[in-house]
Order: structure tokens, then C-alpha cells, then sequence
């Protein structure tokens, strides 16, 4: 069957915002799998398979029994010894149904509300100032190592998945001279599904607007590839949610991270 994927995202904005990605890049991520109804009208359901764990990316569903069914087949196929299974951006709207499904088949469930943002393109890109005793440039993969120690959810199963979006997706560090040596000191990514994230500064570092500088960066390499820039925020983080309001991003959903392993 033939999916019509640009009508599937136009008809589910902006909670499709995140799968947009995949399909752009389909070449690089044969893993993802499209679960759909015929007329992609009443359920559509997007995921992505990767050797440490189950990512659900997307939801659009209008029939309750086909969401059942599709789910109840991606957690009855799944061992504990398979990890954990992730349901990102997810609408809220679905939480309580996937969490008494998740119960019935003896899963525990956590989630995490995000916000939203996307950035207003009817505005212009605020300029930022760059010290000149600094080098921004793109990560390498070597990179990815201090990255990943320094990510809330980083351990030794992410360091892969950090390696990927360092040499295919587009990424930024800030890097100073210490004692003669040139170290990173402040980075962002974008993560596997688009959106701006991991944004990081050390701290002995703060208080110097890397954090805009990281953010514009990106936002303007997104806006040239074609993509409109955007994030997910944790509800509660309010120092992020300021940062990118003051850099033209607007909230536009509230949106769940879901967490599900098996018992």
C-alpha cells in the first residue's frame, strides 16, 4: 500500500512535527515502520526499531480499538531482556488509554509532559554575539563520548545513538582554548527525529549566552536545510522554556514522554 505521508502530516499538525524527519531521510533509517488503517483517515502509528529499544514517534488515531490492537502487538512481542519501550511526543490525550494497556500487560508506565515550541518564521533570527576567543563548529564523533555523560538520559546503551546524530544530523559545540589545549565546552544536537535538543553548557561556563549561541546556530542550519526549527521542553524546565521564547519559539502543544518496561 502506498502511504501519502505529506497528507497524513498536514492533516495531524503540529503533533506530527516529529516524524517528519523519517520520512525526509528514509534512506538513512530503513528500521522505521509505518502501522496504518487503508486510508490512513483512522489510525496511523510510527516505529522505529533499534537494538536496545522500542521507539514509538508518532500517534494519530481516531479509532480506539486499531490503537489497541497495534499497541497490544508491540508490547506482547516484547521481552524484558528487550529494554525498555519509548513512546515520544505522544498527545496527551492518549496517556490514559496507553497506560491501562500498558498495565494489563504487566508493564510499568512513567510519563513525562513536554511542551512544544516551534520557531516563528514570519520573524527574523535574532543576532547573537560571538566572543572571538571562541570556535564554534560542528561535533565530531569523538565528541560524543563527553556528550553523552553530560545527557540527563545518557548511559552505556545511548553512546551509539549520540555517535549517529554527531556524524548525521546536524549539531554544534563551543569550543575554548585551556592551557593550550581546545576543549568542548558547550554543545546542542539535533536528535534523531528533528528537534533541537540536548542543549548543554558546563558549568564553570554559564552566564555567557552559549546557550543562545547554540540555539540560533542550529535553528539557522535547520531553516537552510528546509526544516522548521522546534523543540520539546520538560514541563517544569523553565530556564529552557525562557530561552527559546526569547529567541522567537512559540508553544504550541503539550505533548507525553512515555516509559514502559516490562515486569
Amino acid at each position: 500500500m502506498t502511504i501519502n505521508f505529506g497528507r497524513v502530516i498536514e492533516a495531524t499538525k503540529p503533533d506530527s512535527i516529529n516524524v517528519q524527519h523519517y520520512f525526509q531521510y528514509q534512506e538513512r533509517t530503513k528500521d522505521v515502520q509505518v502501522v496504518t488503517d487503508e486510508t490512513c483517515e483512522q489510525f496511523v502509528m510510527v516505529v522505529k526499531k533499534r537494538s536496545d529499544l522500542r521507539d514509538v514517534h508518532f500517534i494519530s488515531c481516531n479509532n480506539d480499538e486499531q490503537l489497541r490492537s497495534a499497541l497490544h502487538k508491540v508490547l506482547s512481542n516484547h521481552k524484558k531482556e528487550d529494554g525498555y519501550i519509548k513512546m515520544s511526543a505522544i498527545n496527551i490525550k492518549h496517556r490514559e488509554f496507553v497506560e491501562k494497556l500498558a498495565h494489563s500487560c504487566n508493564f510499568t508506565f512513567e510519563a513525562s509532559p513536554c511542551l512544544l515550541y516551534v520557531y516563528n518564521t514570519n520573524i527574523a533570527q535574532p543576532s547573537v554575539h560571538i566572543p572571538q576567543d571562541v570556535i564554534v563548529k560542528k561535533l565530531s564523533v569523538t565528541d560524543a563520548q563527553l556528550v553523552n555523560s553530560r545527557w540527563t538520559y545518557g548511559s552505556e546503551h545511548t553512546l551509539s545513538y549520540v555517535q549517529f546524530l554527531c556524524e548525521h544530523r546536524p549539531t554544534i559545540g563551543i569550543y575554548v582554548d585551556v592551557n593550550g589545549t581546545t576543549q568542548l565546552v558547550a554543545w546542542a544536537l539535533v536528535q534523531e527525529y528533528g528537534a533541537i535538543g540536548m542543549v548543554y553548557v558546563e558549568p564553570e561556563y554559564r552566564g555567557k549566552s552559549f546557550s543562545k549561541i547554540l540555539v540560533t546556530n542550529l535553528g539557522e542550519k535547520l531553516l537552510e536545510d528546509g526544516s522548521t526549527p522546534f523543540c520539546y521542553i520538560y514541563h517544569k524546565n523553565d530556564l529552557s522554556k525562557y530561552l527559546f521564547k526569547s529567541l522567537g519559539y512559540e508553544e504550541k502543544a503539550t505533548s507525553d514522554w512515555l516509559m514502559l518496561s516490562k515486569i
